[in-house]
């Protein structure tokens, strides 16, 4: 039996499509982004006082939502939600369409987020610059005229979930916890600290001059 999806109308087969459990009617949707744009624009409903953004966020980004676990269009989820409430001009086709400004969450590996900021610092490898285009190509319009590197991969550093950067030294993603501690640097690269100059006690020098009288008492005996 073919049911219609309550954001976009488009129709599929029940196991093919979200449903959300309602007591006034059903309520199917062909993908989880339509999904939380519904329950976003009816928290909002219920509650004005509550912010669109950070209601997107919680059913995105939370391990309570299914949608943690997946690559979420935020941005396109917030435009579907603002037709629903009546406050966007577009179409649901229009708000469908990706943008190269979306902010899509996304859980980075290590290695991919060090992808990103070598990249951004012009410090990439050969061998690396394919897995780099291919993630790109996943995530954003390439082939858009108004597409940007450089913007691309600002905002896939502003959807990482952990603070990190790269150490000065050996270029790898570490924690910014561990980098600020080492000013910059990682653990395993961290400057060493410089030797502190200790003046020599007085003890230190009277045991050096009797030395060295000592010294020239016996070259004058052997002379």
């Amino acid at each position: 039996m073919l049911v219609n999806c309550k954001v976009c109308n488009k129709s599929n087969t029940r196991p093919r499509m979200c449903q959300l459990d309602s007591l006034r009617e059903e309520l199917w949707f062909c993908e989880l982004e339509h999904l939380y744009a519904y329950k976003a624009s009816q928290d909002i409903q219920y509650n004005p006082n509550y912010n669109l953004w950070t209601r997107i966020k919680r059913y995105t980004e939370s391990t309570k939502n299914a949608g943690h676990q997946y690559e979420m269009n935020q941005t396109r989820i917030y435009r579907l939600a603002k037709i629903l409430l009546d406050e966007n001009d577009q179409t649901i086709t229009q708000a469908l369409e990706p943008l190269i400004s979306d902010r899509i969450t996304q859980p980075w590996s290590y290695h991919e987020m060090q992808l990103f900021l070598q990249a951004e610092s012009d410090v990439l490898s050969e061998n690396d610059i394919d897995p780099l285009q291919t993630i790109l190509d996943e995530s954003f319009d390439t082939s858009h005229p108004d597409y940007d590197q450089k913007y691309a991969l600002a905002i896939l550093r502003r959807n990482f979930t952990v603070p990190v950067d790269l150490c000065q030294e050996c270029l790898h993603v570490k924690h910014q916890e561990e980098l600020n501690a080492n000013q910059g640097y990682c653990d395993d690269c961290k400057l060493s600290d410089p030797e502190i100059y200790s003046p020599p006690t007085e003890e230190t020098s009277k045991e050096t001059d009797s030395g060295s009288q000592f010294g020239q008492l016996q070259q004058q005996i052997q002379q």
